[in-house]
């Protein structure tokens, strides 16, 4: 009886929900934990890790102990890709500080291509940790790559990740209280969702093999 309750649609629903609120404290507290600069990228990371395994259906148990094991393994390497991204913000901000010299059509046409670069990085970025947690051993310049190139591959993917954003968006904008409880992690599955509907056929790389992890 009990086995049948937990195959209850709205079980799993609030399963995942109750997981996915713990995930997003333990995003912030490991974040801030690595005094946010040093820590944000492997928080991300871990949260990702354990994202993909709630995606496939997995069965989450000792989270915090995997989430801990996660964040330590990831901390050299996730920084160091990290800072690709911090140089590549830091280079936008310049850029966008610099516009304030240019006026009229000129300043039009420099502001258009700025945004739709600002789009592009910011899109790279949202799917990099991603497509890292499903194949981490494909390397940094092949998982920006494809993390560049994954959300305009398939309009399944684009109409997830783009059009999920604007509705949690939206939900967050009119009840911003849940941000405290989803405000990373919502968004996070979305991504690892979509991800997960282009790579998911991919299993000859197992990602959670290099933690100890199954």
């Amino acid at each position: 009886m009990f086995i049948q309750w937990m195959s209850n649609p709205v079980y799993t629903a609030c399963d995942r929900l109750v997981k996915l609120t713990y995930l997003n404290f333990l995003w912030v507290i490991f974040t801030l934990a690595g005094g946010v600069v040093a820590g944000v990228f492997p928080a991300t990371a871990a949260l990702f890790h354990m994202l993909r395994r709630l995606v496939r259906g997995e069965t989450l148990n000792d989270v915090l102990q995997h989430y801990a094991l996660f964040y330590k393994e990831e901390f050299i390497r996730s920084n160091k890709y990290g800072l690709f991204f911090w140089a590549g913000a830091l280079l936008l901000t310049v850029n966008l500080l610099l516009l304030t010299q240019f006026s009229g059509l000129l300043l039009i046409g420099i502001m258009s291509g700025m945004i739709f670069t600002i789009f592009l990085f910011l899109t790279t970025l949202a799917f990099f940790f991603p497509v890292y947690a499903s194949m981490p051993d494909l390397g940094f310049k092949n998982t920006v790559k494809l993390a560049f190139f994954l959300p305009f591959s398939r309009t399944s993917v684009f109409l997830l990740a783009f059009g999920g954003s604007a509705v949690l968006a939206a939900a967050f904008f009119v009840f911003p209280v849940l941000l405290t409880f989803w405000g990373a992690s919502a968004f996070a599955f979305l991504y690892m969702k979509a991800v997960d509907m282009k790579l998911s056929p991919k299993r000859s790389i197992q990602p959670t093999s290099a933690y100890g992890i199954s």
